[in-house]
């Protein structure tokens, strides 16, 4: 049959030969081997492919100590009070962790909770109490 384009449904006159997936899978591909710069000179795809290690291992580290206990006798020691209206974007399950009370929410001083807390809160200052108590 005739192949459509991904968006529209409309024939694609680039590859008339290919059906609707075939032709999103070749896009797919194609933006894949872009990403990792295919098109780049050589001594540029390295530095590229150094820059996706360095995104990954901070990826990793931020990871690992998201997950780390706090230290007995941190700054964490009784959580942190943040604006509810902060963490108007948190997931329910972060927001079920947490104490309201009028217009603040209680974290509990625990490092992955104070963590997650610290990804989804918009406030500045908020933020600065959070990562402070982690």
């Amino acid at each position: 049959g005739t192949a459509s384009n991904a968006s529209d449904g409309t024939p694609h006159a680039g590859a008339p030969h290919l059906s609707g997936d075939e032709y999103r899978l070749a896009r797919a591909l194609l933006a894949e081997f872009e990403q990792d710069g295919a098109h780049l000179s050589a001594s540029n795809r390295q530095y590229l492919q150094e820059l996706h290690s360095s995104a990954a291992a901070s990826s990793s580290r931020f990871v690992a100590a998201a997950r780390r206990p706090a230290p007995a006798g941190s700054a964490a020691g009784s959580g942190v009070w943040v604006p509810s209206a902060s963490l108007r974007h948190a997931p329910a399950s972060l927001l079920a962790a947490t104490r309201q009370a009028g217009s603040q929410r209680h974290v509990r001083a625990h490092h992955g909770l104070l963590t997650d807390a610290l990804c989804h809160c918009d406030d500045g200052e908020a933020r600065r109490r959070l990562y402070a108590a982690r």
